[in-house]
């Protein structure tokens, strides 16, 4: 299954790996260093999510500050850590020092999402939170670009993540800004999404799929390799 990046204006976006990379202007070239400045001499930002699939180790410690530092990046999605709460602190201030932070851990439910940032780019103004996502209103310091923004890591069946579309319409309802969802929404909308294993039935993807339309959402366009 393929992570998804949804929004109502679009911009490019391009996946390297595990990482997701969101970006107001192409790469020349997937594995050169991206040219963070557009024709005006301004520079770009890029956001990325990153389904880490643990990140307890040392080794995905180094690739996080590196892609950062070589990308540009300001503001970056992790799910699926499975770090434990005490360390977070730890292990983001190590790495990722003078940048702030926020998780999704609400109700005595363990955060699945952090939000991490550099103040200096990027205000992050709390909207909400939930088991299934983290909201805010993201303003891009140097160029005054302000948007809405929404991480998502839904949950596992298609009972549980009914309540992460009725968020989402609900949400859609008040933003009149444009609006970027990225994350891990752990379900599909097409069957050329998995080309592999059991057919995907139309009550598996229905929810979802209507979802986007409801709130008028376009999945971005993709460069590199689709599946991770």
């Amino acid at each position: 299954m393929k992570d998804g990046m949804m929004q109502k204006q679009k911009e490019g976006m391009q996946e390297q790996g595990d990482w997701q990379v969101v970006r107001h202007k192409s790469t020349k070239r997937r594995y050169k260093q991206v040219d963070n400045t557009n024709d005006s001499g301004e520079q770009n930002y890029n956001k990325v999510t990153w389904n880490v699939r643990g990140f307890n180790q040392k080794v995905k410690h180094k690739e996080l500050r590196l892609f950062i530092k070589r990308n540009k990046v300001n503001l970056i999605a992790i799910y699926e850590h499975r770090v434990r709460d005490e360390r977070v602190s730890i292990i983001i201030k190590k790495n990722m020092a003078g940048w702030n932070w926020c998780t999704n851990e609400c109700n005595n439910v363990r955060g699945r999402i952090w939000v991490i940032w550099n103040p200096n780019e990027v205000t992050f103004t709390r909207k909400e939170d939930a088991v299934q996502y983290i909201h805010r209103l993201v303003m891009i310091k140097q160029r005054n670009i302000q948007f809405q923004f929404t991480v998502v890591y839904g949950l596992h069946t298609i009972a549980t993540r009914l309540p992460l579309w009725t968020t989402i319409k609900q949400l859609n309802n008040n933003i009149n800004e444009p609006w970027l969802i990225i994350g891990d929404f752990n379900s599909i909308l097409t069957q050329r999404d998995t080309p592999v294993g059991s057919p995907v039935q139309d009550i598996e993807i229905r929810d979802f799929r209507e979802c986007l339309l409801d709130c008028n959402l376009a999945e971005l366009q993709i460069g590199g390799r689709e599946y991770t």
